[in-house]
C-alpha cells in the first residue's frame, strides 16, 4: 500500500492477507441392527476453516456434531465456521441382520376340530400363510384351527423394514378307530365280496408299519402280509386251504408310534 500526503511525502506499507485452511468434512454412520434393535447413528468430523463450528441436521434439526437413535433414511448436515463458510455432508442409514422372531407354540399336535391361539413376538407387520384354518393373516395372534396337518409360515417386518420369519407345524391327530379282523370268511367266489377273502379292516393312512400272519391249527404259516390292503384268498401253496380253524397275529405301528397288537382265531368255510 502507498500513501502520499499534500507535501508529496510517500509512505509504502506492505499488508499480508492470509486465508484459513480449506474447510473439509467427513461423515461416519452405523446402520440399524435388526438383531439387537439398535438404531442408527451419524457423526461428522470437520477440519479447516475457522472455529468454532455450528451444525444443523436435517430432518432432525439437531445442532451437534453427532446424532443417534436414527431410523432408516437419508440424513444431511450443514456446518458453518466462524467466518460464515459452509460445508455439508449426506449419509444413508441402512439395516443389517434379521429381525428376531419368537413364535409360540412351536410345532404342536392337536385333536381334530379343536383350535388354539398362536402368538408371534417381534415386529409390527405380519403375513401368515397359508390361509387355511387361520382367523387372520395380518395379526400377531391368529386362532389356528386346521382340518389336517399343515405347516404355517409367518413373515414379520417392523417400521424400519427389518424382516424375519418363523414356521410352525401343526399336526392334526388322525381318528384311526379300530382295526378289525373277521372271525370267519368263505373264499368260494359266492356271496358278498368282502367274505371271499380275509383282510384286516382299518385306516391305511394311520399305519406306519404293519404285520399280519395267519397260522393253521398245526402252527404252519399259511399267509403273511406287511400291507394292510393285502388279502388272503384262502389258498396255500397254490391249492385251496382246508376248512377249519386258524389263528392270526396282528401287529400295527400307528402314525404316532403307538403299537397295536391283536391275536385271535378265525374260521375258513367253503
Amino acid at each position: 500500500m502507498v500513501v502520499v500526503d499534500a507535501a508529496n511525502c510517500v509512505v509504502v506499507q506492505g499488508i499480508t492477507i492470509s486465508e484459513p485452511p480449506l474447510l473439509t468434512i467427513s461423515a461416519d454412520s452405523t446402520p440399524v441392527n435388526c438383531a439387537t434393535n439398535a438404531l442408527g447413528t451419524m457423526d461428522v468430523t470437520v477440519n479447516g476453516g475457522t472455529g468454532p463450528y455450528s451444525y444443523v441436521w436435517q430432518p432432525t434439526n439437531e445442532i451437534t456434531d453427532s446424532i443417534a437413535g436414527l431410523d432408516v433414511g437419508v440424513y444431511s448436515v450443514t456446518v458453518t465456521d466462524a467466518n460464515g463458510c459452509q460445508i455439508g455432508a449426506t449419509g444413508t442409514i441402512d439395516i443389517i441382520n434379521s429381525l428376531p422372531i419368537n413364535l409360540i407354540p412351536q410345532d404342536t399336535m392337536i385333536n381334530p376340530e379343536t383350535s388354539f391361539i398362536a402368538n408371534v413376538y417381534g415386529g409390527t407387520i405380519y403375513d401368515w400363510s397359508p390361509v387355511d384354518g387361520l382367523s387372520c393373516t395380518d395379526c400377531p395372534n391368529p386362532v389356528v384351527a386346521p382340518d389336517s396337518t399343515i405347516t404355517y409360515y409367518v413373515q414379520v417386518a417392523d417400521n424400519n423394514g427389518c424382516q424375519g420369519e418363523d414356521s410352525m407345524v401343526v399336526t392334526v391327530k388322525l381318528l384311526c378307530g379300530e382295526f378289525f379282523v373277521p372271525t370267519i370268511f368263505s373264499p368260494n367266489g359266492t356271496g358278498p365280496k368282502e367274505n371271499n377273502a380275509l383282510k384286516v379292516f382299518g385306516k391305511a393312512v394311520c399305519v406306519k408299519d404293519f404285520g399280519f400272519v395267519v397260522y393253521d391249527r398245526w402252527g404252519q404259516k399259511v399267509f403273511e402280509s406287511t400291507n394292510i390292503n393285502a388279502e388272503w384268498d384262502g389258498f396255500y401253496k397254490g391249492r385251496p386251504a382246508q376248512e377249519g380253524n386258524y389263528v392270526y397275529d396282528l401287529n400295527v405301528q400307528l402314525y404316532d408310534d403307538t403299537i397295536l397288537h391283536k391275536s385271535g382265531s378265525l374260521t375258513l368255510v367253503r
